[in-house]
């Protein structure tokens, strides 16, 4: 079963927790890329480019306290 998350600092985004990550403004679900020197999938949300991994990870895991 896919769980999805919508990340508080991105509302306009809904993260999967199989890696998609879907845009509502487009409809469209955005492409991972590799990025940066180890190729860390990445995708460019609101100009910025984020890791896959830490945009899953804030989406879903609780926040330490």
């Amino acid at each position: 079963m896919v769980r999805t998350a919508i990340h508080e600092a991105f509302p306009d985004y809904v993260i999967y927790d199989d890696g998609r990550v879907y845009s509502s403004k487009t409809q469209k679900f955005l492409t991972a890329r590799p990025n940066g020197v180890n190729k860390h999938p990445a995708v460019k949300i609101a100009g910025k480019t984020l890791r896959l991994a830490k945009l899953i990870a804030e989406a879903f895991l609780p926040a330490p306290h």
